[in-house]
């Protein structure tokens, strides 16, 4: 059986890469290398394997090809390019099927060539006709991969595991498996698998890919990438191995390594919407504005029903001050999934920058009452109550919200604001000092700690704080500001001045301070027309 079936699983997959029409494609195996299969006339005249080459297992079949997007590239599949031959293949093992409805090989191929043609009902069908006449691993692997594509996991999971009990020496199966517990997010399991396959077949690049894409998710940046070294060491036409790779080095902030990943993955597959999206990323992180909007608008194009795309190309027009542009963004993700939190705490924030109070709080009510424990949801909430001097109704949100993450640095920072704002210093402090343990380069719970120092008259604390603040921003007008009222308090009239002055030439439009630096300097001429020094 495996024999014909090997020969459409290449003819279903590679066909249309090359000039002569005739090519179908590779077909690999691991331990044997490559053979190249070739059509010779009409799909009835389908040519097998050499015999000495399928009883080498003949398991781990994969296809290398050339063409069509794709979502996993170098697994052949889901290219696009393939409805003709299909059609054909289909039709002439239905051909055979009526001729002998036990005709394992017939129902193993027609499956495959209506999983390639995407009816993957119709191939679970075949399929498992063809595994209650004869268990075969392969076919397991693929009636596996058709379940997947549906998003039935689990039993996706189930025909994996069947495959292994059926060939217990098949890497291939080992890796759908793990790849599966990927989607699920057991990672562990993954990793375990992906080891079961390489210690089978060590020179399987997709193997090591798979373990490297959950190191990935378990934020172990550095063995990741080592295992993704080798995936593409073994195949360097795999644009999955550079795409996490590149993500591997964007969380380690390599932005530049990471771009050179991102674009070496778009050689290989340049119409990949997903690949664009996180290439725009580190682009923002590099302050490179104009070419991750290139690359957003860019995804965007090409699939316009990514969510991400347009959700990060709100964040970045949002993070330029862009906030009525991104808006529409977000609406547009929400449009796509209404019930996406991310997209949905986005338009919030956006909402609140412009002052739309209202509007964030009837959006985020209902969200709320359908998922209680949206944590983000009550910090926009409140932010917008506290936009709104709602107080009461603000500090209830954001004590909710820490009841649900203790370790909300919004939360916390939000907190002491109101605590700010209610002239209640000893409750501010604490709050700002729990968001500094959790970000301890918070510029915002620095100067408002300095605030709250300077409400009690603890000066020195005070300009120890508007102080740190400066040393990061020396423009920052509001620490300015305050540093030079804790001075004016100390009697420092000098330094009082000077920090009004630098406050007057950050913003020459806040006329507080020339009154402010009126007044001080009105006190430095008492003083020296007093004889004081």
């Amino acid at each position: 059986m495996l024999a014909v079936w090997a020969v459409l699983f290449a003819c279903g997959t590679a066909c249309a890469a090359g000039d002569d029409e005739n090519w179908i494609g590779d077909i690999v195996y691991p331990t044997t290398g490559r053979i190249e299969l070739r059509f010779i006339g009409a799909p009835s005249q389908i040519m097998r394997l050499d015999g000495r080459v399928i009883a080498d297992t003949g398991e781990g079949i994969d296809v290398v090809h050339n063409s069509g997007p794709h979502e996993n590239p170098g697994r052949g599949l889901m290219l696009k390019s393939q409805a003709v031959r299909s059609a054909e293949a289909i039709a002439h093992f239905t051909r055979r099927i009526a001729a002998n409805a036990h005709d394992v090989d017939a129902l193993a191929c027609r499956g495959v060539a209506r999983q390639h043609a995407g009816r993957h009902d119709l191939a679970i069908e075949d399929l498992s006709a063809a595994l209650r006449l004869q268990p075969d691993s392969l076919v397991y692997i693929m009636r596996g991969k058709s379940r997947e594509d549906l998003g039935s996991i689990d039993e996706a999971i189930d025909d994996y595991t069947a495959a292994i009990r059926t060939n217990p020496d098949s890497a291939a199966a080992f890796d759908y498996r793990a790849r599966a517990w990927n989607v699920k997010r057991e990672f562990d399991k993954a990793i375990a698998d992906s080891d079961a396959s390489i210690r089978i077949d060590p020179k399987c690049p997709y193997a090591f890919c798979t373990r490297g894409t959950a190191r990935y998710h378990k934020r172990e940046y550095d063995p990741a990438i080592a295992d993704l070294d080798q995936s593409i060491a073994l195949n360097p036409n795999d644009a999955s191995g550079y795409h996490i790779r590149a993500n591997c080095r964007h969380k380690k902030g390599e932005f530049d390594k990471a771009i050179s990943d991102y674009d070496a993955a778009l050689r290989l597959v340049p119409r990949d919407a997903v690949i664009r999206v996180n290439r725009a990323g580190s682009y923002l992180k590099l302050g490179r504005y104009d070419r991750a909007m290139v690359d957003l608008d860019a995804a965007i194009g090409l699939n316009p029903g990514s969510l991400d795309a347009y959700l990060q190309r709100g964040k970045t027009k949002a993070e330029h001050g862009l906030n009525r542009s991104a808006l529409a963004d977000f609406e547009k993700a929400l449009s796509l999934n209404p019930r996406h939190e991310g997209a949905l705490n986005e338009l919030a924030c956006a909402l609140n920058r412009l002052g739309r109070h209202d509007e964030t709080i009837a959006r985020l009510g209902p969200a709320i009452a359908k998922n209680p424990k949206y944590q983000a949801a009550y910090v926009n909430r409140g932010l917008a109550y506290r936009g709104k001097r709602q107080l009461d109704l603000a500090m209830k949100d954001f004590d909710e919200a820490i009841k649900l993450d203790s370790n909300s640095y919004e939360a916390w920072v939000n907190r002491g604001l109101i605590w700010n704002d209610r002239r209640e210093p000893d409750k501010a402090i604490a709050a700002y000092e729990r968001a500094l343990r959790l970000m301890p380069q918070s510029t915002l719970a620095l100067r408002n700690r300095g605030i709250a120092f300077g409400m009690k008259r603890e000066n020195d604390r005070a300009i120890a704080d508007f102080t740190a603040v400066l040393r990061r921003d020396f423009a920052d007008v509001i620490a300015l500001d305050e540093r030079g009222k804790a001075w004016w308090r100390k009697a420092d009239y000098a330094r009082a001045a000077a920090d009004f002055e630098s406050a007057i030439a950050a913003d020459p439009w806040d006329w507080g301070n020339y009154v402010r630096w009126a007044i001080v300097r009105s006190m430095m001429v008492k003083r020296w027309w007093n004889g004081e020094r």
